[in-house]
């Protein structure tokens, strides 16, 4: 039965020329950027997340990437079509900016999702690109745990930043009260 599965998902085709998905995948990674995200936005959402989904992760990650750019609620919208271990390899291989664009998008609950098998350092990376208050958006609905890994890792100044907007003032003092002495106090000093 497993193998019965495995040809019916390996000829599903696309509608990218009646290819099968994974040769439309690598059609579509062979194009210039440009060229492969305005091919893929034709198709719409579920096909596109579908050849996305069966790119190989830097390719992925640039087209998603280079969408974001263009449209990103339509990025967004990709991210969530795919499984969450997916999700998370593709936004792992986006840039921060575009990554930051797809993540400061409502509903925050959306981007959690996705955020939940990237990497922390990713995360990071693109709260950094946010404006702080939206960062502390995405930084309050995440998991406590999460929250602190992803603000140990940050420069103090850009913590200091994001907390000022965390209300209310109690989970600001108990997200701070689990960063490292050193890491709170100069966290602490800027704010």
């Amino acid at each position: 039965r497993q193998e019965t599965q495995l040809v019916h998902t390996e000829h599903r085709r696309a509608p990218l020329n009646g290819l099968p998905l994974v040769n439309a995948a690598k059609e579509i990674a062979r194009l210039p950027t440009e060229q492969a995200v305005v091919r893929l936005l034709a198709l719409g959402e579920p096909d596109a997340a579908n050849i996305i989904n069966r790119c190989d992760d830097p390719d992925a990650g640039r087209l998603l990437s280079a969408i974001a750019t263009d449209d990103r609620v339509r990025a967004r919208k990709i991210l969530e079509m795919v499984t969450i271990n997916r999700a998370g390899q593709l936004l792992d291989d986006m840039s921060s900016i575009a990554a930051a664009a797809v993540l400061a998008l409502k509903p925050t609950d959306g981007a959690v999702r996705i955020m939940v098998r990237c990497d922390d350092q990713t995360i990071v990376e693109a709260l950094s690109e946010m404006d702080p208050d939206r960062a502390a958006e995405v930084v309050l609905t995440m998991g406590e745990g999460r929250a602190v890994a992803v603000l140990r890792q940050a420069a103090p100044l850009k913590v200091a930043r994001v907390v000022r907007y965390i209300a209310p003032h109690d989970r600001r003092q108990v997200l701070l009260n689990q960063l490292p002495e050193r890491f709170r106090a100069a966290v602490t000093r800027l704010l």
